[in-house]
């Protein structure tokens, strides 16, 4: 799994210090919610960055090039936020230097499925060797 974010923000610290994750999904319509566990990796001047800002659309880009990193509190009294270039690649120097991709590895997938007919649960596991197993669980 791969997730795009700014290197300034403060998760990027947190995953050097520890890269341990969870991530969490659930969509309403299917009814179905996933909750994924791996070890993430940090990248940022490597190739798995540059190939992922290359596929990377450049109006998407534009949120990298902000001056402030994400989660800054701003100006007290400041009415309106502060705005984005939104000109694709006009600062697209700026907005590369501050992209940087998480590689998750996922080591265990823990899937349910909610129904009124019954609940049905699973979870699957990658085993040291590569293979994945999985079983079901109560839910």
């Amino acid at each position: 799994m791969l997730v795009h974010t700014d290197r300034r923000s403060g998760k990027i610290e947190q995953l050097l210090a520890s890269p341990h994750v969870a991530v969490h999904v659930f969509d309403p319509r299917a009814r179905l919610q996933v909750r994924i566990f791996g070890i993430a990796s940090v990248h940022h001047d490597d190739r798995i960055a540059d190939d992922a800002w290359a596929a990377t659309r450049p109006n998407s880009r534009a949120g990298y090039a902000q001056v402030q990193p994400p989660g800054e509190r701003l100006q007290i009294g400041l009415k309106t936020g502060p705005t984005l270039p939104l000109t694709a690649g006009q600062h697209d120097a700026q907005a590369r230097i501050n992209f940087a991709v998480i590689v998750i590895q996922a080591t265990s997938m823990d899937w349910l499925h909610l129904a009124a007919t019954g609940h049905r649960r699973a979870l699957f596991e990658r085993t040291s060797d590569g293979r994945i197993t999985g079983d079901w669980l109560a839910p």
